[in-house]
């Protein structure tokens, strides 16, 4: 409406996870069509993106806001809006980067926050992040509506005694509903009997059972229907074709069976969802990619584990989940089915289901112990950052993986608001704890302050960051003028030492020689690589020089790979993975951090070679970075130009031209991308 009325606002909306990013911005520029357009509001996923002065529908995750907060300041956000805000309280990395920034967006006159998520008791909590009671004439309101535009059907099954009862919404009770009947003896047979001829979801804690339990349904007699093979087909080549001719997914989707991971890329992800829309296939199996933001009309979700990876759901986020069955505008009734097999799952849907959900708590109080408060502390007083010695388990100081990234970012962003005198949630929390003393900051400002400036990145200590400047400076350290693999790789092995990777990463940059795993993949990736290119180089290099993939069969450990096909499929989900979370989120906030410092120290000229830009691109050729600018996903952009296409593409002078007469060749799935970008930049189509 604002828009519509004229407003030249800018707005922007934080989702959860990067693979979301595409698909909202996409479903926006069709839903806005009227309002988008020359000299008009631009959609847009990265901030690199805006011309000029444009105004912009930003839809970007909370890092590429955090970054566009830092970098770019003089950009005005007049509106965001957070969504799946609940978010802001779990107990993971990124939630810190909710906290900083809220606390950046308090400095700004002229922003308004919207926090939206599913029905919490008290959204409100959240105010206490913003300058909201500072402020002597405020307006904010925190409301929570309990209403369900779709009838549901909740049922727990409970395979250990062999019963199964419902969930009456109106009593708030479980009522008994007597034995099971004797054709259901475990999760598979009930899914088979309950879902034939339904639209069935299927949640699983990790990728590895999803993948698992689809390959188990395939072997099983399940219906099939002729009719829909021509789709199935096309779908299955298309995998073949963009990932791998002998992943597992491409034959699940011939059988009807598919499965929704997050490391797959967007387009096989809505490929999966047009199968489950369309009734072209009725069993999909998916993580807690389900629970930010994915949107299928099914008839049944079948809840398997009521864990997150190896955690245990949040109130909030199995609430979440069950609201997936049943959407508004998708289908008006949906069916609930959690599988139980102990006392202890049973007791947890009771409270899931049963007990008003929990209010939601800022961190870290909840997520950092008392002792692991004071021990950040106490790591600050000795001039340190980092929580580890060289050597040390997360469990030598009362971590895990999760807890230990979490406390890692705290420390940075406590660091950063004592030394730059920032009175910050982070800074009152610990300060109310009793665990920071006015003495405690006088010290740490003492030891850090020459070394802590204003625009301090959370993700890097000051420690690692002031080894890379004295680096650039000293040994005026650069990227490598080639993309030659040993030389990159003895590049990266550099910044391992500079950036103590093992200590900092030591999960994955740091460990041991995979190193050299990640160097193949970064420098295909880097150079346009396709990813079943990609996948061939990673398979390629463990067929060479060995190596060990993950196993979970029977319990978690390391096999030496063999080439099987189950490993090489390992090696396949390993890569689509470590794109995601090394090359794509680790080692590209390291490399802006890097490239900043070139700039700053030596000038624009001796940043030759922006490894940055080349990774959050995917590659160092100028016109597909232009491409993907103009809304394109990386893998369009490498379809364009080639020769059946380039012809009808024009660059020049960091702009593009395209002639319409490229929808008479495109494909069908290339046109309809062709489409929503002339929706949001028609100036660029030509007759």
């Amino acid at each position: 409406n604002k828009i519509k009325n004229g407003s030249k606002e800018n707005f922007v909306i934080i989702v959860p996870t990067r693979a979301l990013l595409s698909e909202i911005a996409n479903k926006m520029i069709n839903e806005f069509s009227d309002i988008l357009g020359s000299g008009k509001h631009k959609v847009i996923t990265t901030i690199a993106s805006l011309k000029n002065d444009e105004n912009f529908i930003a839809v970007l995750t909370p890092e590429r806001l955090y970054y566009a907060l830092l970098k770019q300041p003089s950009i005005n956000y007049n509106y965001v809006f957070i969504d799946e805000a609940h978010k802001i309280s779990d107990k993971d990395k990124r939630s810190v980067v909710y906290y900083k920034i809220l606390d950046m967006l308090k400095g700004r006159k002229d922003v308004r926050i919207y926090f939206s998520s599913p029905v919490i008791p008290n959204p409100d909590i959240y105010l206490e992040l913003t300058n909201y009671y500072s402020l002597s004439n405020n307006h904010a309101n925190g409301q929570a509506f309990e209403f369900s535009p779709v009838i549901q059907n909740k049922i727990c099954i409970d395979f250990a005694n062999k019963k199964f009862s419902i969930i009456n919404s109106l009593t708030n009770s479980i009522v008994d509903c007597g034995n099971l009947p004797v054709s259901i003896k475990d999760k598979m047979s009930a899914l088979t009997l309950i879902g034939k001829g339904k639209r069935n979801l299927i949640y699983v804690s990790s990728a590895n059972k999803a993948i698992n339990y689809a390959m188990q349904l395939s072997e099983m007699d399940i219906e099939e229907d002729e009719t829909r093979q021509d789709e199935l087909e096309k779908v299955a080549k298309l995998i073949e074709q963009k990932i791998h001719k002998e992943y597992f997914l491409a034959n699940l989707i011939r059988k009807g069976v598919a499965y929704h991971i997050g490391a797959l890329p967007a387009e096989v992800r809505l490929k999966i969802e047009y199968l489950i829309r369309e009734r072209i296939i009725y069993y999909c199996f998916c993580t807690s990619t389900l629970l930010e933001g994915v949107n299928v009309p099914v008839d049944n979700l079948f809840v398997f584990d009521n864990k997150k990876a190896n955690a245990k759901m949040s109130e909030v986020d199995a609430f979440n989940l069950m609201g997936r069955a049943g959407r508004v505008t998708l289908n008006e009734y949906g069916n609930v089915f959690l599988f139980t097999g102990d006392v202890s799952t049973l007791k947890y849907y009771e409270d899931a289901l049963l007990k008003p959900l929990p209010s939601q708590t800022l961190l870290p109080s909840k997520a950092l112990k008392l002792s692991s408060k004071k021990y950040i502390v106490t790591v600050l007083l000795e001039g340190r950052t980092n929580l580890l010695l060289a050597g040390e388990k997360y469990s030598d100081r009362g971590f895990n993986e999760v807890t230990y990234e979490y406390a890692t970012k705290c420390l940075n962003m406590l660091l950063h608001d004592i030394c730059s005198q920032n009175d910050s949630y982070i800074v009152r929390d610990f300060r109310k704890d009793k665990i920071l003393s006015p003495q405690n900051i006088i010290d740490i400002r003492n030891k850090f302050g020459s070394i802590v400036s204003k625009d301090d990145d959370i993700n890097l200590s000051a420690r690692q960051k002031e080894s890379l400047y004295r680096s650039v400076k000293e040994q005026r350290l650069n990227y490598p003028s080639t993309f030659d693999y040993e030389e990159c790789l003895r590049f990266l092995k550099q910044l391992s030492v500079i950036l103590q990777w093992d200590i900092y990463e030591k999960d994955t940059l740091g460990k041991g020689e995979k190193i050299r795993y990640y160097t193949v993949i970064l420098t295909q990736w880097m150079q346009s690589s396709g990813l079943h290119e990609i996948i061939r180089g990673a398979i390629g290099y463990y067929q060479r020089n060995g190596g060990y993939v993950v196993s979970f069969d029977p319990v978690y450990h390391l096999d030496p790979y063999n080439d099987s096909l189950k490993h090489k499929n390992q090696v396949i989900n390993d890569v689509m993975k470590d794109l995601e979370q090394v090359i794509n989120y680790k080692l590209s906030m390291y490399f802006l951090r890097l490239s900043e410092a070139i700039v700053k120290i030596h000038g624009k000229d001796e940043l030759k070679n922006d490894w940055y830009e080349y990774v959050e691109y995917g590659t160092c050729n100028d016109n597909i970075i232009l491409l993907q600018k103009y809304g394109f996903l990386r893998e369009e952009a490498l379809s364009l130009l080639k020769p059946i296409y380039s012809k009808f593409i024009k660059f020049e002078n960091q702009s593009i031209q395209i002639s319409k007469n490229i929808f008479v060749i495109a494909s069908d799935e290339l046109c309809e991308s062709l489409k929503t970008v002339m929706i949001n930049y028609p100036e660029i189509f030509t007759d």
